[in-house]
């Protein structure tokens, strides 16, 4: 009987030092975590302006390509695969 009781208080105890061994854990890494999360967050910024720059030059490539089409509509000189 005396083996029933003292049982759950050992196995408490050892769920009590993985709790704290999980809090501390998570304190010595917590610095780590942070910097990767900054890390990470300006790695997205760089994206962002390097997509909307894209974004902008490709805008601007096909606005001048489309202004420069339609002012210039020449016909084309007809070719005559059939010549005498």
């Amino acid at each position: 009987m005396f083996a029933l009781m003292s049982s759950p208080t050992i196995m408490m105890s050892t769920q009590q030092r993985f709790k704290k061994f999980g809090k501390e854990t998570r304190e010595r890494r917590k610095s780590e975590l942070d910097k990767i999360g900054d890390a990470f967050k300006s790695i997205a910024e760089d994206e962002k302006k390097r997509a909307k720059k894209l974004f902008e030059e490709h805008k601007a490539f096909f606005t001048t390509e489309e202004s420069t089409s339609t002012t210039t509509s020449t016909t084309p000189a007809k070719i005559d695969f059939y010549e005498q």
